[in-house]
């Protein structure tokens, strides 16, 4: 059965998601043959706090929204992070993942497609000093 389905849905999904595992597509095709939310948003920030996670940080979802926050410590000096995944304009509308710390603006950090970026950033910016995102840009 999941054969067929993801066969009628991949192609599609494989469109929105390029470079993805093929068993993570099956997945989202029957979600969405089952009229499963598959906003492909929240999709790639659960694929980021799932690869987080096995990096042993603290990575919490928004129930609401494509974000994440990642613990920091005080005790190892590590700041908390937002990170949100959404369409980025000036790339032809790919999906993106942006981090902020500190109540500065959303920093563009990754394309969904290259997950280790993300999670690389993510390492450095959590043990930047303040003001990280105006020096970086």
């Amino acid at each position: 059965m999941i054969n067929t389905l993801g066969d009628q849905a991949l192609p599609e999904v494989r469109k929105v998601f390029p470079g993805i595992p093929w068993y993570t597509l099956v997945q989202l095709a029957y979600a969405e043959a089952m009229d499963i939310d598959t906003d492909p948003r929240r999709t790639a920030i659960w694929q980021l706090q799932q690869t987080l996670t096995g990096h042993q940080l603290i990575a919490e979802l928004s129930p609401s929204e494509p974000t994440l926050v990642v613990a920091g410590s005080q005790e190892d000096g590590t700041r908390t992070l937002t990170v949100r995944c959404d369409h980025r304009a000036s790339d032809e509308g790919r999906l993106w993942f942006a981090v902020e710390a500190d109540g500065s603006e959303p920093r563009p950090l990754a394309e969904v497609t290259r997950i280790i970026d993300a999670v690389t950033g993510i390492l450095s910016a959590r043990i930047a000093e303040p003001g990280w995102a105006e020096l970086s840009q």
